[in-house]
């Protein structure tokens, strides 16, 4: 009896420090070790990555359970690594739709990969724990205007510090001025419409805001190193782009 239950509180002991390493790895957007802390953890537990017989509804319901607590999980590991919600919330509701729609344990299984590949980017990329209250600010208000005129002045304004206090602090923490985080950030916005949708160089140019599709191109190939057009012939295999 004591063996047994030695036996049980030493499972649920190490199913509890694994479920922490794999919430640390996705904090720090390690992909890999999250990967290989998640084949442990799910192999000290019934989980979606094991191997299955045929399982019944009650299991698939089982299964899409534990995966929508596995996204809340990773959706608020990543939330208190400073990932602000608005780049969170679009991942995690998709997921959520997608467990929900899932039809076997295999179709789960492979989401929760992908899962893991999606909030580790996240983390690795959009984190803004390492930067003061005032850059974070800065970066947040470039968010959510970035598709609009943007300048060092406006942003300044709307957080009421002076633009050349603005300019440094922002430079000094990224390495980057604020010009060239702006233009960057609209081009990963293209990046991810030429990789998911079927708009138009133009269409995708203005979606970002850069209305003139020559100075878009001209900024996407000093960042990119090729044209729109060329990246969505390497991406597609093939153009098929409206003028």
């Amino acid at each position: 009896m004591d063996s047994d239950f030695n036996r049980q509180m030493h499972l649920i002991d190490e199913r509890y420090h694994m479920e922490n390493a794999l919430l640390d790895a996705i904090a720090a957007g390690d992909y890999k070790r999250a990967t290989q802390t998640l084949l442990h953890y799910s192999s000290l537990m019934d989980s979606p990555l094991q191997e299955y017989r045929p399982s019944s509804d009650d299991m698939l319901r089982e299964f899409k359970n534990s995966t929508h607590v596995m996204n809340t999980l990773f959706r608020k590991t990543i939330e208190a690594s400073h990932v602000h919600p608005i780049y969170i919330h679009e991942y995690s509701t998709r997921f959520d739709r997608r467990i929900e729609a899932a039809q076997t344990p295999e179709e789960i299984s492979s989401l929760i990969r992908e899962m893991l590949r999606r909030y580790c980017y996240l983390a690795r990329n959009y984190s803004l724990a390492t930067y003061s209250k005032t850059i974070r600010e800065a970066i947040l208000y470039i968010e959510l205007n970035l598709y609009g005129p943007l300048s060092t002045g406006e942003i300044a304004k709307a957080l009421n510090i002076t633009p050349n206090y603005l300019s440094n602090q922002f430079r000094k923490e990224t390495g980057s001025t604020i010009s060239d985080y702006i233009r960057r950030r609209r081009i990963d916005a293209a990046l991810r419409l030429l990789n998911t949708t079927d708009l138009s160089i133009q269409e995708i140019g203005e979606h970002i805001g850069i209305g003139d599709s020559s100075y878009f191109s001209h900024q996407f190939k000093s960042i990119v190193g090729m044209s729109p057009m060329e990246y969505r012939k390497m991406v597609h295999g093939h153009v098929n782009d409206k003028p």
